[in-house]
Formats: C-alpha cells, sequence, structure tokens
C-alpha cells in the first residue's frame, strides 16, 4: 500500500485512529458543555489541523513545553558534576564501548552538546528492549540507539540543565511533566559516557525518582541489565 506524506499507510492511520477511539475516556468529555461536536462540524479543517499538531506533539497537548540551552558545550569537570550531585574523579570515555575507555575520540553525541532547546514534543525515552525481551545489558541498549541516526542520544548538557530545570520550577518542570505524563522514574543519558579510574566498564548519567518531586543522581554501570523501566532519554532531530 502507497505511503501517505508523512511516511505513514492509510492502513496504519487507521489503526492509530481505532486504537484513539478504543481508549479515549468518552464518558468524561460533557459534549453539551464543550459544543465539542459543533466546533468540528463548523470548522473541521482547523479542528483537523489542531488534531494533527497533537499527534506530531507525540499525543502531548503541552505543545510549548521546552526548555532553553545555554549557548556552549559542557565537558565533564567538578563543577558540573557538583551540579549532579555526582563525586569527582570521572573521566569521559574514550574510543569504542568495549573497548578500555582510554584511547580514541571521545565516545559523546556531539549533536546533544550542540542543542539549543530540549523540547517536550520531540523527547522520547525508549528502553531499547524488543517485544519479547525483559532485559539487556546497557551496553547493548546503547549500541541500539547509536545506530538510530534520525535519535539525539542526550548527555550531559540536557542532564545539567534538566536538573536546573527541576530545581527552579519543581512540579512545574520537564522531569515532572514527563512523570506525570509517562509513568517515568529512570532516565539514562547516553549521550555521554564516562570512565571511573577503577573501574574498566562504560557508565552513564542516571535519574531516578525516589518520591514525590524527588529525583536524585548517579553514574550506572552500562555493562549491568536494564529492564523496561529503565529509558534511554532522546530527542528527534528538528
Amino acid at each position: 500500500m502507497d505511503k501517505q506524506e508523512g511516511g505513514i499507510t492509510l492502513e496504519q492511520s487507521q489503526s492509530v485512529m481505532a486504537l484513539l477511539m478504543n481508549n479515549t475516556d468518552w464518558k468524561s468529555i460533557n459534549f453539551n458543555g464543550s459544543h465539542l461536536q459543533e466546533l468540528v462540524m463548523r470548522d473541521p479543517k482547523g479542528a483537523g489541523k489542531r488534531f494533527t499538531t497533537f499527534l506530531k506533539n507525540g499525543c502531548h497537548s503541552h505543545i510549548c513545553h521546552k526548555l532553553i540551552l545555554p549557548e556552549g558545550k559542557l565537558k565533564l569537570n567538578d563543577g558540573h558534576l557538583d551540579l549532579l550531585g555526582i563525586r569527582p574523579g570521572w573521566s569521559t570515555w574514550k574510543g569504542p564501548i568495549y573497548g578500555d575507555g582510554l584511547q580514541g575520540e571521545e565516545l559523546v553525541d556531539f549533536r546533544s552538546q550542540a542543542l539549543k532547546e530540549l523540547c517536550v514534543s520531540r523527547l522520547i525515552f525508549d528502553s531499547g528492549l524488543s517485544e519479547d525481551e525483559t532485559v539487556i545489558t546497557g551496553v547493548e541498549a546503547f549500541l541500539r540507539h547509536e545506530n538510530k541516526k534520525e535519535l539525539v542520544r542526550l548527555g550531559i548538557k540536557a542532564a545539567v540543565n534538566l536538573r536546573k530545570d527541576h530545581k527552579e520550577t519543581g512540579e512545574n518542570s520537564i522531569l515532572e511533566f514527563v512523570h506525570r505524563e509517562q509513568k517515568i522514574n529512570q532516565i539514562h543519558f547516553h549521550g555521554f559516557i564516562i570512565r571511573w579510574p577503577d573501574n574498566p566498564h562504560p557508565h552513564n548519567i542516571y535519574f531516578y525518582r525516589v518520591g514525590p518531586l524527588d529525583w536524585r543522581c548517579a553514574c550506572n554501570d552500562l555493562s549491568a541489565n536494564c529492564g523496561r523501566h529503565d529509558f534511554v532519554a532522546l530527542s528527534r532531530v528538528a
């Protein structure tokens, strides 16, 4: 079947609409009070345009929820680690993920360093697991996302600014929004791989939520297993 503009087939669009129809809480909608049917009938093209925006936004209603990032790149230094609550002493991993981390180019997604904003409509949180898997190693999750060139792996710049945003805005922060909307409590940043001197394994910066408005930060060993509650922070290329 030929694809429509945007890369979706008629069959796929019908499947999406059927799922939305079956999972919408129709009983909670006051049709008389909202004049929904009248609004759609009066301006079907406008309603369709707004619905298109809703779908492009990943079915989020908060279209403009975004975080402006400062210019420039962040390097791994004690100041930035302090902002994340991580002890100093880490270095950037160099070379391939299966190497010793000491030789080669820094294992950084430099597209993440160049981002000027984080927009909810472009954020993706993915475990990397296939449907028939329950766990994979962090290294395997990294490799799977590394091969998806259309996705930016968020790194230290995103982590530092998301942490700052959460401290300043609390329940209105992107981290709390993601928790409310997607029930996410664990976020891994694979765009900036790091190394501890006494540990030969690659690590990533990791956020985990332990209670209301309480997000902590740590370093996660990528040789360990990750499950369906371990989400990697990604952004679609603008």
